[in-house]
């Protein structure tokens, strides 16, 4: 596996042009010591990816929370996992693969599988927190995931890298 993730590390970390405002979307971090807005971009962020499907707020907020914010390796990797699936739905796969290889332990697998379990079981007449307490019960692998991951994310593996890419770490979704 270790293999395989180099080259995919490679070629996402290359600078592309992409013709979306959204992915080139920079954070103003207008009060980074405020925890009620810290937690105001976090649900903003979740809830406009689950409930709303509005996927440009959902990255806008999602990259406040990463930019402005301190956040445990566990929160980056959350915050990456759903921001790289709000990516997905408007057509950046490839700023989705980036959010997913710089987040450690990234599980869109699951948080797409649990999208889809909670919309079923609101259809169905659950409330939300029904829904989204039932919605939770299920487990991916990590060989699941990278699956996943390679699914989407094989168009950029066959690139070959014209330069050496930066390895800094930075939440920006793309150069």
């Amino acid at each position: 596996m270790k293999r395989l993730l180099l080259p995919l590390l490679t070629a996402l970390a290359l600078p592309t042009a992409i013709n979306a405002n959204i992915v080139n979307y920079k954070a103003e971090c207008n009060n980074p010591s405020s925890l009620a807005l810290k937690t105001l971009y976090g649900r903003r962020g979740f809830f406009s990816w689950l409930t709303d499907e509005d996927y440009r707020e959902s990255i806008k907020s999602y990259t406040e929370h990463l930019v402005c914010y301190k956040n445990s390796e566990d929160d980056i990797a959350f915050i990456l996992s759903i921001r790289g699936l709000a990516f997905a739905a408007i057509g950046q796969d490839r700023a989705a693969c980036v959010d997913w290889v710089k987040g450690k332990n990234t599980t869109p697998l699951y948080w797409s599988t649990f999208k889809k379990k909670y919309k079923v079981l609101i259809k169905r007449g659950y409330d939300h927190e029904s829904a989204f307490n039932k919605a939770q019960n299920h487990t991916t692998t990590k060989e699941e995931e990278y699956a996943y991951k390679k699914k989407i994310c094989s168009p950029y593996l066959s690139q070959k890298p014209s330069i050496k890419p930066s390895m800094r770490r930075e939440f920006y979704p793309l150069p």
